[in-house]
Formats: C-alpha cells, sequence, structure tokens
C-alpha cells in the first residue's frame, strides 16, 4: 500500500496500536479472563483496562499534542485532534471464549473521522480505512498483503 496522504504517519502510528492492543488482548483470550460489571450494565475486564492504559502510555509517546477518549478510561486531554479507542469490541464475546470480538482505533480531526483500524485478532485479521487513501485489509501478522476493498456494483 502506498499512501502520499496528510495522515499517513497517524494510519502507522493507529495500525501499531491496534497490532498492540490485539497482542495484548490475545494473551488474555488465551488464558481466560472474568468479566466485571460497569456503572452503565456493560462487562469490562481487565484486559480492557489493561489495553487501554497501554495504548494511552504508547499515544503519549507518539502524539502527546493529541487528545484521547477511551472507553474504559474516559477523555484525557483537548485538542482538535483526538484518539477513539475501543479496546476490545464484544467483550462478552471474548470472556465466553468467542473470537468475535476486536480492537478498534480512530482518529478524529475537528469532529472528523480520518482513519480507523479495527481487528479480529483470535482470527488473525485487521482492517483499516483512511481519508483519501482507501479501506484495505490483510491479515495481521507481519509482511502479509494487503487487499485494497471495493464497495459492490
Amino acid at each position: 500500500m502506498n499512501i502520499d496522504r496528510p495522515f499517513r504517519a497517524e494510519l502507522d502510528i493507529a495500525r501499531q496500536l491496534a497490532v498492540l492492543a490485539s497482542e495484548i488482548a490475545l494473551h488474555y483470550f488465551h488464558r481466560g479472563v472474568s468479566a466485571d460489571t460497569k456503572p452503565d450494565g456493560s462487562p469490562v475486564t481487565v484486559a480492557d483496562r489493561d489495553i487501554e492504559q497501554t495504548l494511552l502510555q504508547a499515544l503519549t509517546r507518539f502524539r502527546p499534542e493529541d487528545a484521547v477518549l477511551g472507553e474504559e478510561f474516559g477523555m484525557r486531554g483537548s485538542s482538535p485532534r483526538r484518539w477513539l479507542l475501543d479496546p476490545i469490541d464484544g467483550t462478552s464475546n471474548f470472556v465466553c471464549g468467542n473470537s468475535q470480538w476486536g480492537t478498534h482505533v480512530a482518529l478524529e480531526v475537528e469532529q472528523h473521522i480520518v482513519l480507523g483500524v479495527i481487528t479480529r485478532p483470535a482470527q488473525g485479521l485487521i482492517w483499516w480505512a483512511c481519508r483519501g487513501c482507501g479501506a484495505y485489509r490483510s491479515k495481521i501478522c507481519p509482511g502479509s498483503t494487503d487487499v485494497r476493498l471495493h464497495v459492490s456494483t
């Protein structure tokens, strides 16, 4: 994939974050975790919190001037650029050992989503899209071939 667009560096960061989140999540998934209940009634695990904390630390290094909105720890910072994190989407499936869960990372600039990355770690898959560069999928493993996605006719 050859992207010469304004968000190439951010897309690289988002993909790194998504792969990192996937690696941490798989560690917990394979050993099993239980869920607690958040005040809104939704499930949360130690994995959700660990992943989000790790991604927050990484973003502090990569993009300290950007804000972050995470599902588990809420809003941090104030900026027209805001990273959106969902450490484990599908926590109920995650806890039950079902492979239908994933990690989500997106970047919003001036209230417009400019890129997003989702994974399905237990299936080894990753998808991403960036404004002006299209949408792609591949295997999470390094060296896998990127496949450009198209809408149906």
